[in-house]
């Protein structure tokens, strides 16, 4: 591998790695989020959708520059960005191996992620229900309460 290439492929990898970082922050706040949903936490939840939030945008920033950084290295390699992943896959190259794994995990962790946000959500809905539930009754006792009044 040219020396230019490896260099870039190098900030490649940093890249990656720091978004493997986020996305296993991303995983735990969702996890946290579960737990503060079942213990009645409205104001913790909202401060880890804050912290959810940055760290989106931080993923965001950090694909931009890794599609840059794959284009850069395609046209050093004359080869097509679609082809990208396919060429340094079939490679046996430390630097390339360690991009392609790295953008196995990726994908695993945005899975995990993916499916800890469902399992969110699931729980807000089922709060939500509850929530309801509670207003309905409160609601009938209030008009119990004001019926019981005019008996009086």
């Amino acid at each position: 591998m040219r020396d230019d290439v490896a260099t870039l492929f190098e900030a490649l990898t940093q890249l990656q790695k720091e978004k493997i970082g986020l996305l296993e922050q991303l995983f735990r706040y969702n996890h946290e989020k579960r737990n503060l949903i079942k213990i009645g936490s409205p104001e913790l939840t909202v401060e880890y959708l804050e912290r959810e939030t940055s760290s989106i945008q931080r993923i965001d920033c950090i694909d931009a520059d890794i599609a840059r950084i794959k284009k850069t290295i395609a046209e050093c390699c004359g080869i097509q960005e679609i082809d990208f992943n396919k060429t340094f896959s079939s490679l046996e190259n430390h630097r390339a191996r360690e991009y392609v794994n790295n953008e196995k995990h990726i994908i695993e962790l945005q899975r995990k992620t993916l499916e800890e946000n469902a399992a969110v959500l699931h729980d807000l809905e089922q709060e939500t229900m509850k929530t309801r539930k509670d207003i309905d009754e409160i609601r009938r006792i209030a008009q119990l309460s004001g019926k019981i009044q005019t008996l009086r």
